[in-house]
């Protein structure tokens, strides 16, 4: 077990930009809105939100969202 308390997505504030270039899948995204989408608009809290690739398009749908995330590069790129 490594004692080592650094957080690898806020060595470089770069990292949260390539983050998003190679995360681009979406199948998780029409997943999540598949199982909500009968339930109107909801309150959302996403723990490791990282950039927000799921919670923008979830706010887009109308629904009031919460992210939360450790990393402050991942979450400045968020805001």
């Amino acid at each position: 077990m490594s004692n080592n308390q650094t957080n690898m997505y806020d060595v470089d504030l770069h990292v949260a930009e390539i983050y998003d270039r190679n995360e681009t899948y979406t199948e998780d995204l029409e997943l999540i809105r598949d199982l909500i989408s009968e339930h109107g608009s909801l309150r959302i809290l996403e723990p490791f939100c990282g950039t927000g690739r799921i919670l923008i398009p979830l706010a887009h749908d109308g629904h009031a969202i919460v992210g939360l995330d450790q990393a402050g590069g991942m979450l400045a790129r968020l805001r």
